[in-house]
Protein backbone atom coordinates (compact mmCIF):
# COMPACT_ATOMS: atom_id res chain seq x y z
CA UNK A 1 0.00 0.00 0.00
CA UNK A 2 1.32 3.37 -1.38
CA UNK A 3 0.89 6.51 1.55
CA UNK A 4 -0.99 9.07 -0.01
CA UNK A 5 1.45 12.54 -0.16
CA UNK A 6 -0.77 15.79 0.89
CA UNK A 7 1.18 18.79 0.34
CA UNK A 8 0.54 22.26 2.82
CA UNK A 9 -1.57 24.71 0.16
CA UNK A 10 0.57 27.80 -1.16
CA UNK A 11 -0.25 31.51 0.06
CA UNK A 12 -2.08 31.76 -3.35
CA UNK A 13 -4.27 28.92 -3.04
CA UNK A 14 -4.80 30.39 0.36
CA UNK A 15 -5.91 33.67 -1.26
CA UNK A 16 -7.88 32.34 -4.16
CA UNK A 17 -9.35 29.55 -1.58
CA UNK A 18 -10.84 32.85 0.22
CA UNK A 19 -11.46 35.26 -2.09
CA UNK A 20 -14.95 35.42 -1.52
CA UNK A 21 -14.51 36.43 1.85
CA UNK A 22 -12.16 39.08 1.23
CA UNK A 23 -14.55 40.47 -1.20
CA UNK A 24 -17.84 40.32 1.41
CA UNK A 25 -15.20 42.32 3.81
CA UNK A 26 -14.74 45.14 1.44
CA UNK A 27 -18.60 45.30 0.50
CA UNK A 28 -19.82 45.48 4.38
CA UNK A 29 -16.18 48.02 4.56
CA UNK A 30 -17.10 50.28 2.04
CA UNK A 31 -20.86 50.09 2.95
CA UNK A 32 -20.42 51.01 6.74
CA UNK A 33 -18.25 53.96 5.70
CA UNK A 34 -20.93 55.59 3.10
CA UNK A 35 -23.50 54.95 6.09
CA UNK A 36 -21.20 57.07 7.62
CA UNK A 37 -20.70 59.42 5.64
CA UNK A 38 -23.95 59.68 4.47
CA UNK A 39 -25.44 59.90 8.37
CA UNK A 40 -22.42 61.35 10.08
CA UNK A 41 -23.80 64.98 9.68
CA UNK A 42 -27.19 64.42 10.85
CA UNK A 43 -26.89 64.73 14.52
CA UNK A 44 -30.44 64.89 16.17
CA UNK A 45 -30.99 68.09 18.16
CA UNK A 46 -30.86 67.57 21.78
CA UNK A 47 -33.72 67.70 24.19
CA UNK A 48 -35.37 71.34 24.39
CA UNK A 49 -32.90 72.85 21.81
CA UNK A 50 -33.54 76.34 21.26
CA UNK A 51 -32.74 76.16 17.27
CA UNK A 52 -34.98 72.89 17.10
CA UNK A 53 -38.08 72.77 15.40
CA UNK A 54 -38.56 69.17 16.59
CA UNK A 55 -41.64 68.19 18.86
CA UNK A 56 -38.69 68.35 21.84
CA UNK A 57 -37.40 71.20 20.75
CA UNK A 58 -37.92 75.16 21.92
CA UNK A 59 -38.16 77.14 18.73
CA UNK A 60 -41.46 77.93 19.24
CA UNK A 61 -41.18 79.83 22.27
CA UNK A 62 -37.83 80.96 21.08
CA UNK A 63 -39.33 82.41 18.35
CA UNK A 64 -42.25 84.45 19.97
CA UNK A 65 -39.94 86.05 22.23
CA UNK A 66 -38.03 87.37 19.22
CA UNK A 67 -40.93 88.67 17.99
CA UNK A 68 -41.55 90.02 21.27
CA UNK A 69 -38.23 91.92 21.11
CA UNK A 70 -36.41 89.74 23.29
CA UNK A 71 -33.06 88.60 22.40
CA UNK A 72 -32.22 85.14 22.84
CA UNK A 73 -29.03 83.95 22.97
CA UNK A 74 -27.48 80.73 23.18
CA UNK A 75 -25.20 79.07 25.02
CA UNK A 76 -23.29 75.79 25.02
CA UNK A 77 -21.50 76.16 27.81
CA UNK A 78 -20.54 77.91 31.54
CA UNK A 79 -18.36 80.61 30.49
CA UNK A 80 -20.39 81.65 27.34
CA UNK A 81 -23.28 81.49 29.17
CA UNK A 82 -21.43 83.77 31.99
CA UNK A 83 -20.40 86.15 29.65
CA UNK A 84 -23.66 86.23 28.13
CA UNK A 85 -25.38 87.04 31.32
CA UNK A 86 -25.58 90.30 32.97
CA UNK A 87 -27.65 92.55 35.68
CA UNK A 88 -30.92 92.87 33.17
CA UNK A 89 -31.07 89.48 31.41
CA UNK A 90 -32.73 86.52 32.29
CA UNK A 91 -31.12 82.99 32.30
CA UNK A 92 -32.96 79.73 31.83
CA UNK A 93 -30.67 77.05 32.57
CA UNK A 94 -31.43 73.13 31.64
CA UNK A 95 -28.74 70.86 33.17
CA UNK A 96 -29.99 66.96 32.28
CA UNK A 97 -27.02 65.04 33.19
CA UNK A 98 -26.84 67.06 36.42
CA UNK A 99 -23.07 68.41 35.74
CA UNK A 100 -22.98 71.66 37.64
CA UNK A 101 -22.07 71.80 41.13
CA UNK A 102 -23.63 74.17 44.15
CA UNK A 103 -20.60 76.45 43.42
CA UNK A 104 -21.34 76.96 39.70
CA UNK A 105 -24.78 77.68 40.42
CA UNK A 106 -24.15 80.00 42.59
CA UNK A 107 -22.17 81.97 40.33
CA UNK A 108 -25.06 81.71 37.82
CA UNK A 109 -27.32 83.21 40.10
CA UNK A 110 -24.98 86.22 40.64
CA UNK A 111 -24.68 86.70 36.67
CA UNK A 112 -28.67 87.41 36.08
CA UNK A 113 -31.41 89.41 37.20
CA UNK A 114 -33.76 86.19 36.53
CA UNK A 115 -32.81 82.74 36.65
CA UNK A 116 -35.17 80.00 35.83
CA UNK A 117 -33.85 76.65 36.20
CA UNK A 118 -35.63 73.69 34.36
CA UNK A 119 -36.01 70.43 36.70
CA UNK A 120 -33.58 71.40 39.31
CA UNK A 121 -31.27 68.36 40.65
CA UNK A 122 -30.10 68.72 44.29
CA UNK A 123 -27.30 70.89 43.84
CA UNK A 124 -29.28 73.34 42.22
CA UNK A 125 -31.81 73.08 45.22
CA UNK A 126 -29.24 73.27 48.18
CA UNK A 127 -27.67 75.83 46.30
CA UNK A 128 -30.25 78.58 45.14
CA UNK A 129 -33.88 76.51 47.16
CA UNK A 130 -32.66 75.21 50.34
CA UNK A 131 -36.19 75.52 51.69
CA UNK A 132 -37.32 73.57 48.60
CA UNK A 133 -37.15 69.16 48.06
CA UNK A 134 -38.07 67.25 45.56
CA UNK A 135 -41.76 65.73 46.09
CA UNK A 136 -41.99 63.28 43.20
CA UNK A 137 -44.61 63.11 40.33
CA UNK A 138 -48.17 65.09 40.60
CA UNK A 139 -50.59 63.38 42.96
CA UNK A 140 -54.16 65.04 41.24
CA UNK A 141 -54.79 64.20 37.43
CA UNK A 142 -54.77 68.17 36.82
CA UNK A 143 -55.32 70.63 35.62
CA UNK A 144 -53.88 72.63 38.71
CA UNK A 145 -54.41 76.08 39.70
CA UNK A 146 -52.31 78.78 40.12
CA UNK A 147 -52.61 79.86 43.61
CA UNK A 148 -50.00 82.22 44.10
CA UNK A 149 -48.95 86.47 43.26
CA UNK A 150 -46.70 85.75 40.82
CA UNK A 151 -47.63 87.55 38.14
CA UNK A 152 -46.53 84.95 35.78
CA UNK A 153 -48.42 82.41 37.38
CA UNK A 154 -51.99 84.26 37.40
CA UNK A 155 -51.72 84.95 33.79
CA UNK A 156 -50.98 81.21 33.04
CA UNK A 157 -54.08 80.46 35.31
CA UNK A 158 -54.02 76.34 35.02
CA UNK A 159 -50.97 73.91 34.14
CA UNK A 160 -51.91 70.18 32.95
CA UNK A 161 -50.56 67.35 35.30
CA UNK A 162 -46.71 66.45 34.27
CA UNK A 163 -43.19 66.81 35.27
CA UNK A 164 -42.20 67.00 38.93
CA UNK A 165 -42.99 68.94 41.85
CA UNK A 166 -41.10 70.55 45.20
CA UNK A 167 -42.11 71.07 48.29
CA UNK A 168 -41.43 73.96 50.65
CA UNK A 169 -40.05 73.24 54.08
CA UNK A 170 -42.41 75.06 56.85
CA UNK A 171 -39.68 77.63 57.73
CA UNK A 172 -39.28 78.48 53.53
CA UNK A 173 -39.73 81.50 52.03
CA UNK A 174 -40.21 80.18 48.78
CA UNK A 175 -43.46 80.70 46.89
CA UNK A 176 -45.25 78.09 45.63
CA UNK A 177 -47.37 78.00 42.31
CA UNK A 178 -49.60 75.27 41.23
CA UNK A 179 -50.02 72.78 43.99
CA UNK A 180 -50.68 69.76 43.14
CA UNK A 181 -52.55 68.72 46.72
CA UNK A 182 -49.76 67.00 48.58
CA UNK A 183 -48.18 69.60 49.34
CA UNK A 184 -46.17 69.99 46.15
CA UNK A 185 -45.80 72.43 43.43
CA UNK A 186 -45.11 72.77 39.86
CA UNK A 187 -43.71 75.92 40.39
CA UNK A 188 -41.38 77.47 43.04
CA UNK A 189 -39.96 81.13 43.00
CA UNK A 190 -37.93 82.91 45.83
CA UNK A 191 -34.63 85.47 45.78
CA UNK A 192 -31.25 85.00 45.97
CA UNK A 193 -29.25 86.97 48.35
CA UNK A 194 -27.20 89.55 46.01
CA UNK A 195 -28.61 87.69 43.24
CA UNK A 196 -31.43 87.07 41.09
CA UNK A 197 -34.93 85.73 41.68
CA UNK A 198 -34.28 81.85 41.33
CA UNK A 199 -37.75 80.04 39.66
CA UNK A 200 -38.06 76.07 39.42
CA UNK A 201 -40.00 74.63 37.04
CA UNK A 202 -40.96 70.80 37.88
CA UNK A 203 -42.64 70.44 34.18
CA UNK A 204 -40.40 71.09 30.87
CA UNK A 205 -42.99 70.37 28.70
CA UNK A 206 -44.19 73.85 28.64
CA UNK A 207 -41.36 74.69 26.75
CA UNK A 208 -41.56 72.25 24.05
CA UNK A 209 -43.00 72.98 20.85
CA UNK A 210 -45.48 69.48 20.71
CA UNK A 211 -46.75 70.69 24.13
CA UNK A 212 -46.54 74.63 24.82
CA UNK A 213 -50.02 74.77 23.72
CA UNK A 214 -51.92 72.91 26.32
CA UNK A 215 -53.61 74.90 29.08
CA UNK A 216 -51.75 78.17 30.62
CA UNK A 217 -48.52 76.74 29.40
CA UNK A 218 -47.26 79.16 26.62
CA UNK A 219 -48.33 82.04 29.01
CA UNK A 220 -46.25 80.64 32.02
CA UNK A 221 -43.39 80.43 29.36
CA UNK A 222 -43.59 83.95 28.42
CA UNK A 223 -43.90 85.39 31.51
CA UNK A 224 -40.99 83.76 32.95
CA UNK A 225 -38.39 84.46 30.32
CA UNK A 226 -39.68 87.26 28.72
CA UNK A 227 -39.71 90.08 31.37
CA UNK A 228 -36.25 91.07 30.65
CA UNK A 229 -34.19 92.47 27.29
CA UNK A 230 -32.24 89.83 27.06
CA UNK A 231 -32.68 85.74 27.22
CA UNK A 232 -29.65 83.51 28.01
CA UNK A 233 -30.62 79.93 27.32
CA UNK A 234 -28.07 77.68 28.80
CA UNK A 235 -28.05 73.84 28.71
CA UNK A 236 -25.53 72.41 30.45
CA UNK A 237 -23.28 69.43 29.54
CA UNK A 238 -20.94 66.93 30.66
CA UNK A 239 -18.16 69.55 29.28
CA UNK A 240 -19.45 71.64 32.20
CA UNK A 241 -19.10 69.28 35.10
CA UNK A 242 -16.41 70.67 37.85
CA UNK A 243 -15.13 66.84 38.76
CA UNK A 244 -14.32 65.10 35.78
CA UNK A 245 -14.50 61.39 35.82
CA UNK A 246 -11.56 59.29 34.71
CA UNK A 247 -12.65 57.10 31.48
CA UNK A 248 -12.13 53.44 32.02
CA UNK A 249 -8.94 53.47 29.41
CA UNK A 250 -7.63 56.22 32.08
CA UNK A 251 -7.19 53.79 35.08
CA UNK A 252 -5.85 51.00 33.15
CA UNK A 253 -2.05 50.44 33.67
CA UNK A 254 0.66 50.93 30.79
CA UNK A 255 0.74 47.63 29.74
CA UNK A 256 -2.62 46.82 29.02
CA UNK A 257 -2.27 47.98 25.99
CA UNK A 258 1.16 46.66 24.82
CA UNK A 259 -0.01 42.97 26.03
CA UNK A 260 -3.14 43.04 24.59
CA UNK A 261 -1.37 43.98 21.14
CA UNK A 262 0.72 41.07 21.67
CA UNK A 263 -1.87 38.89 22.07
CA UNK A 264 -3.67 39.56 18.66
CA UNK A 265 -0.37 39.04 17.65
CA UNK A 266 0.62 35.85 18.65
CA UNK A 267 -3.76 35.00 17.64
CA UNK A 268 -2.61 35.73 14.25
CA UNK A 269 0.56 34.18 13.57
CA UNK A 270 -1.17 30.77 15.81
CA UNK A 271 -3.69 30.74 12.67
CA UNK A 272 -1.68 31.19 9.81
CA UNK A 273 1.00 28.63 11.83
CA UNK A 274 -1.80 25.97 11.84
CA UNK A 275 -3.88 27.16 8.86
CA UNK A 276 -1.06 26.26 6.64
CA UNK A 277 -1.05 22.88 7.77
CA UNK A 278 -4.40 21.52 7.29
CA UNK A 279 -4.51 20.88 3.60
CA UNK A 280 -7.26 19.13 1.73
CA UNK A 281 -8.80 16.37 2.43
CA UNK A 282 -7.16 12.84 1.97
CA UNK A 283 -8.97 9.71 1.43
CA UNK A 284 -7.83 6.58 3.64
CA UNK A 285 -8.70 3.30 1.64
CA UNK A 286 -10.09 0.86 4.11
CA UNK A 287 -8.91 -2.81 4.27
CA UNK A 288 -12.01 -3.81 4.72
CA UNK A 289 -15.34 -3.41 2.09
CA UNK A 290 -18.49 -4.35 2.54
CA UNK A 291 -20.90 -4.27 0.11
CA UNK A 292 -24.67 -3.29 0.59
CA UNK A 293 -25.96 -6.67 -0.63
CA UNK A 294 -23.73 -8.55 1.71
CA UNK A 295 -25.29 -6.47 4.80
CA UNK A 296 -29.07 -7.67 2.85
CA UNK A 297 -28.32 -11.17 2.27
CA UNK A 298 -26.41 -11.16 6.22
CA UNK A 299 -29.90 -9.78 7.53
CA UNK A 300 -31.96 -12.40 5.29
CA UNK A 301 -29.77 -15.31 6.84
CA UNK A 302 -30.23 -14.24 10.77
CA UNK A 303 -34.12 -13.87 10.11
CA UNK A 304 -34.57 -17.29 8.45
CA UNK A 305 -32.57 -18.65 11.46
CA UNK A 306 -34.38 -17.21 13.58
CA UNK A 307 -37.41 -18.43 12.10
CA UNK A 308 -38.79 -14.15 11.70
CA UNK A 309 -40.88 -14.54 9.24
CA UNK A 310 -43.25 -11.15 9.97
CA UNK A 311 -40.26 -9.35 11.04
CA UNK A 312 -38.69 -9.66 7.58
CA UNK A 313 -41.71 -9.03 5.73
CA UNK A 314 -42.82 -6.15 7.97
CA UNK A 315 -38.88 -4.89 6.79
CA UNK A 316 -40.07 -4.97 3.04
CA UNK A 317 -43.43 -3.32 3.67
CA UNK A 318 -42.06 -0.63 5.69
CA UNK A 319 -39.78 -0.22 2.75
CA UNK A 320 -42.81 -0.49 0.12
CA UNK A 321 -44.55 1.83 1.48
CA UNK A 322 -42.42 4.71 2.17
CA UNK A 323 -41.56 4.12 -1.62
CA UNK A 324 -45.65 4.42 -2.88
CA UNK A 325 -45.94 7.61 -0.63
CA UNK A 326 -43.00 9.10 -2.27
CA UNK A 327 -44.94 8.07 -5.37
CA UNK A 328 -48.16 9.34 -4.91
CA UNK A 329 -46.73 12.27 -3.52
CA UNK A 330 -47.80 12.19 -0.24
CA UNK A 331 -45.80 13.15 2.77
CA UNK A 332 -43.41 11.04 4.81
CA UNK A 333 -45.68 11.23 7.82
CA UNK A 334 -48.70 10.01 6.15
CA UNK A 335 -50.77 7.07 7.64
CA UNK A 336 -51.06 3.98 6.24
CA UNK A 337 -54.36 3.46 5.88
CA UNK A 338 -54.39 6.48 3.64
CA UNK A 339 -51.62 5.24 1.51
CA UNK A 340 -53.66 2.31 0.85
CA UNK A 341 -56.67 4.00 -0.51
CA UNK A 342 -54.76 6.49 -2.39
CA UNK A 343 -53.03 3.58 -4.18
CA UNK A 344 -56.18 1.32 -4.49
CA UNK A 345 -57.88 4.58 -6.07
CA UNK A 346 -54.97 5.14 -8.81
CA UNK A 347 -54.54 1.26 -9.20
CA UNK A 348 -58.14 0.63 -9.44
CA UNK A 349 -57.85 -2.07 -7.18
CA UNK A 350 -59.94 -3.50 -4.48
CA UNK A 351 -58.72 -1.81 -0.79
CA UNK A 352 -59.19 -4.51 1.56
CA UNK A 353 -57.10 -6.68 -1.11
CA UNK A 354 -54.72 -4.27 -1.32
CA UNK A 355 -54.68 -3.47 2.80
CA UNK A 356 -54.14 -7.37 3.25
CA UNK A 357 -50.70 -7.53 0.95
CA UNK A 358 -49.32 -4.43 2.26
CA UNK A 359 -50.34 -4.70 6.17
CA UNK A 360 -52.21 -7.40 7.09
CA UNK A 361 -51.27 -10.62 5.77
CA UNK A 362 -48.53 -12.83 7.85
CA UNK A 363 -46.73 -15.60 6.02
CA UNK A 364 -47.40 -19.43 7.21
CA UNK A 365 -43.74 -20.65 6.19
CA UNK A 366 -40.90 -19.40 3.91
CA UNK A 367 -42.85 -20.03 0.33
CA UNK A 368 -45.21 -17.92 1.60
CA UNK A 369 -42.98 -15.39 2.43
CA UNK A 370 -41.06 -14.99 -0.72
CA UNK A 371 -44.85 -15.16 -2.82
CA UNK A 372 -45.82 -11.55 -0.47
CA UNK A 373 -42.42 -10.70 -1.46
CA UNK A 374 -42.87 -10.68 -4.98
CA UNK A 375 -46.17 -9.47 -4.75
CA UNK A 376 -44.92 -6.65 -3.08
CA UNK A 377 -42.21 -5.97 -6.04
CA UNK A 378 -45.23 -6.22 -8.67
CA UNK A 379 -47.67 -3.86 -6.90
CA UNK A 380 -44.62 -1.08 -6.80
CA UNK A 381 -44.15 -1.80 -10.75
CA UNK A 382 -47.82 -1.51 -11.36
CA UNK A 383 -47.97 1.45 -9.68
CA UNK A 384 -45.05 3.58 -11.15
CA UNK A 385 -46.63 2.50 -14.90
CA UNK A 386 -49.57 3.55 -13.69
CA UNK A 387 -48.44 6.91 -12.70
CA UNK A 388 -46.25 7.44 -15.78
CA UNK A 389 -47.54 9.52 -18.41
CA UNK A 390 -45.33 7.75 -21.16
CA UNK A 391 -45.10 4.05 -20.27
CA UNK A 392 -48.25 1.49 -21.27
CA UNK A 393 -49.97 0.31 -18.21
CA UNK A 394 -48.76 -3.72 -17.43
CA UNK A 395 -50.88 -5.92 -15.82
CA UNK A 396 -51.15 -6.08 -12.19
CA UNK A 397 -50.10 -8.50 -9.94
CA UNK A 398 -52.59 -11.12 -8.09
CA UNK A 399 -54.16 -9.53 -5.34
CA UNK A 400 -53.81 -11.39 -2.55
Amino acid sequence: MSADTVSSPTLGALLRRGRVWVLLLVIVAVGTLLLTVATGTRVAAPDLDVDSATPDGARALAQVLRDQGVEVVRADDLDSALAASSPDATLLVDDPDVALDEAQYRRLARASASLVLVTPGGAALDALLPDVRFAGSPAGDGPFRAECPLPAAERAGTLPAGGSTYRILDDGDAVGCFPSGDDGFLLVSTGFPQGAEVTAIGDADLLRNGTIGQDGRAALALGLLGGEDRLVWYRAGAADSASTTPAPADLAPGWVTPALLLLVAAFVASAVWRGRRLGPLAVEPLPVVVHASETARGRARLYARGALRPRALDALRIGTLRRTAALLGLAPATGVDEIVAVAAERLGRDQAALRRLLVDDLPGDDAALVAASDDLLRFESALRAALSPTTARRPEGPSR
